[in-house]
């Protein structure tokens, strides 16, 4: 079972690293024609002219247009602003987003994978019902510690336990940019905690203070160095886990 499972697991995490490289390309390519548009509304040219705006429907065909039309009209140093700061916190949210999605469903596959091996003549629907149980309860964390036993990679020092609370502090901003505006609940706020209390001796930072996501009780980006934190977690976090499946044997 484990090398059919340890090569399931691989191929899923390879179509993962895929996914990821193909989401922060598209991130890469909108942060550039961000700074160019910035670059071109901050000149004088743009700053300078009073009559200069921009109008967010003026180049909808007239059949889109609505009969009574809603419309942000621009200036320039709005527009800088917007490009700058606004879309910077946009795109930087959808990208948590999305990559967290992708992880979770690659997790699932492997989950779903174990299961079929384990029990051939297990139904579709008990096995969907599993998955979807698969984030609650710890079961993700039992499945990986106990149930597989699989090892620490070598090389490593972070055990399962350390490298799952810190992907926990990433689902659970998720949550809350999701279902409540970027702000956190107490709900979130006390998981946080338990997972803070939880670090090592001798570290006091959780991922989420390393990278500077909250302020004031809500999620915030602020900087592109922010995203490239995220870029460069994500990658270690998938390669953790792909070695691991390589000395599963």
């Amino acid at each position: 079972m484990k090398n059919t499972l340890s090569s399931e697991a691989k191929q899923e995490l390879s179509r993962l690293l895929s996914r990821i490289l193909d989401s922060y390309t598209n991130i890469a390519l909108q942060l550039n024609a961000f700074d160019i548009a910035a670059q071109k509304y901050a000149t004088p040219q743009y700053l300078e002219n009073k009559d200069f705006y921009l109008s967010t429907i003026n180049n909808i065909p007239s059949r889109f247009l609505l009969p009574l039309e809603m419309d942000n009209v621009l200036t320039a140093k709005e527009l800088t602003e917007k490009y700058r700061k606004t879309l910077l916190e946009a795109i930087s949210k959808d990208y948590l987003i999305r990559i967290v999605a992708d992880i979770d469903i690659s997790l699932e596959n492997i989950y779903e994978s174990y299961l079929r091996i384990k029990d051939p003549t297990k139904d579709n629907a008990k096995i969907e019902k599993e998955v979807r149980n698969f984030w609650t309860n710890n079961i993700y964390r039992s499945f990986f510690i106990d149930e597989l036993a699989i090892a620490t990679p070598s090389g490593k020092k972070s055990t399962w336990d350390m490298i799952f609370d810190r992907y926990d502090e990433l689902r659970i901003i998720r949550h809350a940019i999701i279902h409540n505006s970027a702000i956190l609940t107490q709900k979130h706020k006390n998981k946080l905690i338990d997972i803070e209390l939880r670090l090592p001796e001798g570290n006091t930072m959780t991922l989420l203070k390393r990278y500077d996501l909250i302020k004031d009780e809500k999620v915030t980006f602020y900087s592109v160095e922010q995203i490239l934190d995220l870029r460069k977690y994500f990658y270690e976090f998938v390669y953790f886990i792909q070695q691991a499946f390589m000395e599963y044997k």
